[in-house]
């Protein structure tokens, strides 16, 4: 038994990443659209997308897990 056994089964650090994730049904302002339609929310999403295109050009993002979700199924 390794005595660095528990190093070597340490997980990766990951990096979830979908387009997706910076879209979403804000409720209230609903009323306002289409049942399900996806909104992009007015903070932040930018600097989000900032993050990832950083890890992209520097080349940190192929050190990472990147993994993306499987799609969802809206129900009528």
């Amino acid at each position: 038994m390794s005595a660095n056994r528990a190093v070597d089964r340490a997980p990766g650090v990951g990096f979830y990443w979908h387009e997706r994730c910076f879209w979403h049904d804000p409720g209230a302002i609903g009323v306002f659209s289409a049942p399900g339609e996806f909104l992009q929310p007015q903070p932040a999403s930018e600097s989000k997308r900032r993050l990832k295109n950083l890890l992209e050009v520097s080349g940190l993002i192929d050190e990472l897990a990147v993994r993306q979700s499987a799609g969802l199924a809206i129900a009528a």
